[in-house]
């Protein structure tokens, strides 16, 4: 009976390697014909379920695993249950399930050590080790894996000790025992180049390498890496390796501000990685090898090289954000302060959006640890609740004396509860003080963006003095006027009582549109500003391009629609509209504009409908003997991105 389930099985399992075009049968097939035994054919059937999680698609997945979980509840022994959880285990960790994973594993040991098989058990402890190192639990893999380590020891399990060993120090390194790690590690090499075991040794070495690199000890650094590429070049070559060395040489290099010897490892690897299509590390090393060339002041030949960081980081936004900043540096110091000034606009949208998301995940975790801490009060309550009723019923027929006692006993339970009560008042205050640190740091960071932007803002007005050109001491002074109005969001959100990135737009706009017109009108000049804006508050990602747009429009009529020192009358309204909407308008009594730059063909128009668009909404421009009117109508909340 059993022969025939496990032939059944397979027979099933073959069509599922079939479609999905895993691997060629015919060996599988023979030797799973030829083997004489249950265990040989099981053995067979479990390498073959590898395949199927390695490479097939979750229903081939699912499908092959319920028909492995159906012959191991036939065969019923210990051994083939502790197998099943083992694989059912690595397809959970293909999913990204670090938990579910745990748990399974934890249920493939408790079967091996009934059958006190120690090469398993010691696999199993090594694997589940494995799995608190997303979640940052570096004790429990550390004690995960020094049980493994013991276990490989004492059956002399040589490659699976030095492979402990190496983990132990990678663990110790993430955990900041650096001491310890490097002591681990040193013996993990030595383990390895003992058993020839290059990929090991090489591996040992490089973690190594980055501890030194981390203490800035790279005289002990750059001989490990050699000693790397060394084994990388074989035999057998392992191209690969090669090509993460030298991009970490080339990272110790530029922390060394050898940008040279720095750009020729990256593009070592560079040629590796973009040979094979290795998108996540062409990006990076792209970048790294762009910033080198910017740290040389080859701006131009830097510039296509961030370009395809830029094309390739995706949804990295830490690099997207250096992408951006690299660009604007590269453009400013080319001379072309328009695509400096985007780029640099583009750079300071995702330092906001990396700090909104640090903060929301630090406030998630603070909430986790709120929740959890809650629940276990309410569990130890109710646990107390039940003692209390138990005794009470107990109670009914006992002496006087007895009662007296048991009331002192329900006193305790009560002193108890208070306590418990106390406690968990204690751990509010702990979260409280937390969300108030968080709070502090976020104000810290619109503090420093607010303070840089002021920098470049002071730089701008000192490279004007010395420029003879009226058309590029206009051309700083725009882009001055255009760093302040994103200086003022977060001058006002560093300012607020309260942490949010929600700003008044009514502040702001009339904030704004005061010190544009003292900046460009002149001395003999009266421009009556008006204002009919709504009391409202937006989101700083829809304030940024509103208050750009705003300075655009408001410089332009001032250089164009009043020549000659006129005096007129400019109105700025932000008023709510129809379904959600907000209509901004933006009109002067001027003579109208005949500049380019002001009529729709010079950048700063092109930029106000880019910003526009940003918005959400479509910019129109009427102009008659009565003045110029702009007008934008846009959603009043942030539009969700879509993929």
């Amino acid at each position: 009976m059993r022969t025939s389930l496990l032939t059944l099985s397979f027979l099933c399992l073959q069509s599922y390697l079939l479609s999905a075009q895993i691997t060629p049968l015919d060996s599988l097939r023979q030797a799973f014909s030829t083997a004489e035994s249950d265990s040989a054919k099981f053995s067979h059937y479990f390498y073959i379920i590898d395949l199927v999680i390695a490479k097939g698609d979750s229903v081939h997945q699912e499908a092959a695993l319920d028909s492995f979980r159906q012959m191991t509840e036939e065969l019923k022994e210990p051994y083939y249950w502790g197998q099943y959880y083992y694989s059912e285990a690595k397809l959970l960790r293909r999913r990204g399930k670090p938990e579910a994973q745990r748990q399974t594993l934890l249920k493939a040991k408790s079967y091996y050590e009934q059958l006190d098989n120690e090469r398993h058990l010691a696999n199993t402890e090594y694997t589940i080790a494995r799995t608190y190192l997303p979640e940052g639990d570096y004790e429990s893999a550390f004690l995960g894996y020094e049980r493994a380590l013991k276990i490989f020891r004492r059956i002399g399990v040589d490659v699976m000790t030095a492979n402990s060993l190496n983990a132990l120090g990678v663990v110790q390194r993430r955990a900041g025992n650096l001491d310890s790690a490097v002591g681990y590690l040193k013996e993990a090499a030595a383990l390895s180049r003992k058993l020839g075991d290059k990929e090991g040794e090489a591996t040992a070495l490089l973690n190594q390498a980055v501890i030194h690199k981390t203490n800035k000890e790279y005289e002990l650094a750059i001989p490990l890496y050699e000693r790397g590429l060394e084994l990388a070049a074989g035999p057998p070559k392992d191209e690969g390796l090669a090509a993460y060395i030298h991009n970490n040489l080339s990272a110790l290099y530029h922390d060394q501000q050898k940008y040279q010897l720095s750009l020729r490892e990256g593009l070592k690897a560079y040629a590796f990685f973009s040979k094979h299509g290795q998108k996540r590390e062409l990006a990076m090393i792209s970048l790294g090898i762009a910033t080198n060339l910017k740290s040389l002041e080859r701006y131009a030949e830097a510039l296509p090289k961030y370009k395809e960081a830029l094309r390739l980081s995706e949804k990295e936004l830490s690099a997207k954000r250096d992408v951006h900043q690299g660009l604007s540096e590269c453009f400013a110091a080319l001379q072309q302060p328009d695509s400096a000034y985007y780029h640099l606009t583009q750079a300071s949208g995702l330092s906001q959006q990396l700090a909104d998301e640090t903060r929301l995940q630090a406030l998630a975790e603070v909430e986790g640890r709120y929740q959890n801490q809650e629940k276990q009060a309410e569990i130890e309550r109710l646990a107390a609740e039940d003692e209390r009723k138990a005794k009470a019923i107990s109670r009914r027929n006992w002496t006087l004396a007895i009662s007296a006692l048991a009331l002192l006993i329900v006193l305790g339970l009560l002193g108890s509860v208070m306590k418990q009560r106390s406690q968990i008042s204690h751990q509010k205050e702990v979260i409280q003080k937390a969300l108030a640190e968080k709070e502090l740091l976020l104000k810290e960071i619109h503090h420093r963006v607010k303070n840089n932007l002021q920098m470049i803002s002071s730089l701008l007005n000192l490279q004007s003095r010395h420029l003879t050109d009226s058309a590029a001491v206009d051309a700083l002074q725009l882009g001055k006027s255009r760093v302040r109005s994103m200086a003022m969001i977060h001058q006002q959100l560093y300012t607020n009582e309260e942490v949010d990135t929600l700003v008044n737009a009514k502040t702001y706009l009339e904030k704004l549109s005061k010190e544009i017109l003292s900046t460009y009108q002149s001395s003999d000049q009266e421009l009556q500003l008006s204002h009919d804006l709504t009391d409202i508050d937006l989101d700083i990602d829809i304030l940024i391009p509103l208050g750009l747009l705003v300075n655009e429009a408001i410089t332009n009529s001032v250089k164009y629609a009043f020549p000659n020192g006129q005096s007129g009358q400019l109105t700025i309204s932000l008023q709510p509209s129809r379904d959600e909407q907000l209509l901004l308008s933006i009109e002067d009594n001027g003579i109208g504009t005949s500049s380019p730059s002001a009529n729709g063909t010079g950048f700063g128009t092109m930029l106000m409908h880019t910003l526009a668009e940003q918005l959400g909404g479509e910019l129109h421009r009427t102009e008659n003997e009565n003045g110029t009117l702009i007008q934008l109508e846009f959603p009043r909340h942030q539009l969700e991105a879509t993929e």
